[in-house]
């Protein structure tokens, strides 16, 4: 059986620009375009709300979109930080008011005991949720864009001259000034879904899986064959009216037993209710689901940014596990973002977790990195604190295996 979305699925959108594919080093971006000069200036946090279109558009131009960059997710953000944490710098032509954007990156001050008590700036904002910290740059002006953004944060006297980016991708690097230093305390490698894996979503499967791909297959038919299975693709306040059933699910599982589930810290559920209404309303948000008998024993929160996705959070009924429903409903999103015209997904994966249990053959090097602009001696005791971090999270990994 090969489930087909239901409830909600997109038109196919085939005028995408160049996808992230090219910033992860899958393949080459467009050309710089001409020198033009670039000015970057602070949005209001409050103004920010009604930026939703422009970050759009500029997302559709994006060679990496980032809907966590996006005022939805900022809004987000709002509930577990004061608005003087944030700090949105927004990128355009100087000589042209008005001009459509080049670039656009939120951050959030913060100081804790990583950074040693030194105040940095924070990207994504909220990184215990957000997977991607990116700026979101124009492909034709990522150089110039990126580097007007940090050299706006290098002459500003009320900022930290040390940006943490705690899910970066590596290939990025290419498009940071010479002068600018970038310390990695941790890698990792992170499945991608790239249009350029083959033309339709069975060919992608069957080249990424290889000889996994026939035993899904019958898994799937297996578990067809014990009730009524479907999968269901559902956006705006359908999508939202599943989060009560995904945040029960996570809970019955491997993260409700070790007391990581959304639903121990109330304080999560908020920012995650919080997010998936900002993701709603701009139509950013699809909650994937698949059932059995109408029951969920798979579910998927998929937020996208122009032409692209990212799989954020999933959690599957362990009842099922001999059927391996989340490596299903990972195959019944590959064939729905296919069917829309628009399959490009990033996994979404942190570090501790392999690439080759996805259904994903791209790759991204990825980083928890430290972005410094000439802090001097802050910014070794900032990289002391996140080596230190590393290292702990390398020894309570040892010791849970």
């Amino acid at each position: 059986m090969s489930l087909s979305p239901t409830g909600g699925a997109r038109p196919a959108q085939t005028a995408a620009t160049t996808d992230m594919a090219g910033l992860l080093g899958l393949r080459e971006v467009a050309p710089v375009a001409a020198a033009q000069p670039i000015s970057v200036e602070r949005v209001d946090v409050a103004d920010y709300a009604a930026w939703g279109a422009a970050f759009a558009e500029l997302s559709a131009r994006a060679a990496l979109p980032n809907p966590f960059m996006s005022p939805a997710a900022l809004a987000a953000a709002r509930t577990v930080a004061d608005d003087e944490d944030f700090v949105i710098l927004a990128a355009r032509h100087a000589e042209a008011p008005g001009a459509p954007l080049v670039g656009l990156w939120t951050l959030r001050r913060l100081r804790d005991v990583w950074s040693c008590g030194i105040e940095v700036l924070q990207a994504p904002c909220v990184p215990k949720f957000e997977c991607l910290a990116s700026p979101v740059l124009d492909t034709a002006m990522s150089k110039k864009a990126m580097a007007a953004l940090l050299a706006h944060i290098r002459a500003s006297h009320d900022l930290p001259r040390l940006i943490r980016a705690t899910s970066w991708p590596v290939a990025l690097g290419a498009d940071l000034p010479s002068d600018v230093t970038v310390h990695h305390a941790e890698r990792w490698s992170r499945a991608l879904l790239v249009p350029q894996d083959a033309t339709d979503a069975e060919s992608c499967l069957k080249a990424a899986m290889g000889g996994s791909y026939k035993k899904r297959v019958a898994q799937e038919r297996a578990l067809a064959r014990t009730g009524a299975l479907r999968h269901d693709s559902l956006r705006r306040d359908a999508a939202l009216a599943t989060l009560d059933d995904f945040v029960a699910l996570e809970r019955r599982g491997w993260k409700g037993r070790a007391g990581t589930a959304l639903a121990d810290v109330p304080a999560d559920v908020t920012y995650m209710h919080a997010a998936l209404r900002g993701f709603a309303r701009a139509d950013q948000l699809s909650v994937d689901v698949l059932r059995l008998d109408d029951a969920p024993v798979a579910m998927g929160i998929v937020v996208e940014a122009g032409p692209a996705s990212i799989f954020w959070k999933t959690a599957f009924d362990e009842a099922y596990a001999r059927h391996s429903p989340g490596v299903l409903l990972d195959m019944a999103v590959t064939r729905r973002l296919f069917a829309e015209g628009r399959p490009m997904l990033d996994s979404g994966m942190m570090e501790f977790t392999d690439p080759a249990t996805q259904v994903w053959a791209g790759r991204a090097a990825m980083a928890r990195a430290v972005i410094d602009l000439g802090a001097g001696g802050q910014g070794a005791l900032v990289r002391l604190g996140h080596q230190a971090r590393h290292r702990l999270r390398l020894l309570q990994r040892r010791s849970k295996d």
